[in-house]
């Protein structure tokens, strides 16, 4: 346990952001200055001098439910949120809370992760090309279960899925006269892969499909050292007694045990010379 919390801090201190930071400071250090381009390319070979592209990092924590309900809190009251809603209010009855923060907001959220022992289970570095969906598995292995989906005009679903995967579909687009910054969308997937038998001794095929939460969908406008946090909304936010798919990516678990928080960190924005 003591050797997790050690981790779990040594990360935490390692998302820091450095705009207008003192270099001494070990929550002001640039940790993104050596991470090498090489390291960021994922399936798509377009090279970097002729689209936008972003280095992204993304991190899933697991922390104990004490200190949940005042990093919610921080969120709620915060003056901005700073995020672009397909619907807000749907976005929300399907169990999403949402933020963008930077370097103060951080200090703040980041104290509080601290304290409640955060445990950071996943991490994950991206580049995300503009034009060119990037599929990031938060969560790998989800058991099969069945939930209420909102849409938008609040009409109500009952969807039941196989095991699956968690995953955040990142899109990446361009601001115009804003080189230094880009528009981030964020849409919750649910994916299902199944291995279909051939004739073959032991061979086969994966095939599956996918659940795509479009109306928990939101955008961002990121720069250097600014994140997005997603949590779980509060309690009593649904109008349903059931689970949603909210509940599906963020307690994993049974939600007195732990609650999972992702969080997507931008490193860089480079658009074409």
């Amino acid at each position: 346990m003591k050797k997790s919390f050690l981790y779990s801090l040594t990360v935490l201190c390692l998302i820091s952001f450095s705009t207008g930071c003192n270099r001494s400071n070990k929550w002001s250090e640039d940790i993104w200055q050596d991470i090498k381009a090489t390291e960021l390319i994922g399936r798509q070979h377009i090279r970097q001098n002729e689209v936008m592209t972003a280095g992204l990092s993304i991190y899933v924590f697991r922390i104990l439910p004490d200190k949940l309900e005042e990093i919610q809190d921080v969120i709620t009251h915060a003056s901005e949120q700073g995020l672009d809603y397909k619907d807000m209010n749907t976005f929300m009855a399907n169990g999403f809370l949402g933020f963008k923060g930077g370097q103060e907001t951080w200090q703040q959220i980041g104290q509080l992760l601290e304290q409640s022992k955060a445990v950071t289970i996943k991490q994950i570095r991206a580049m995300v090309t503009e034009g060119i969906n990037e599929d990031t598995v938060v969560l790998d292995s989800l058991p099969a279960s069945s939930f209420s989906y909102y849409t938008v005009g609040s009409e109500t679903a009952g969807i039941g899925l196989d095991a699956g995967q968690g995953v955040l579909r990142l899109k990446a687009t361009s601001l115009i006269g804003l080189r230094q910054a880009c528009n981030l969308q964020i849409v919750p997937v649910y994916k299902v892969v199944t291995v279909q038998k051939t004739k073959k001794k032991d061979a086969g095929h994966q095939e599956g499909y996918e659940f795509v939460a479009d109306s928990a969908s939101f955008s961002a406008r990121l720069e250097p050292g600014q994140f997005v946090l997603l949590v779980p909304a509060p309690l009593g936010t649904s109008q349903v007694q059931t689970k949603t798919i909210g509940d599906i990516l963020f307690y994993p678990e049974k939600p007195e045990n732990a609650a999972h928080l992702f969080l997507v960190a931008c490193n860089y924005v480079r658009h074409p010379l």
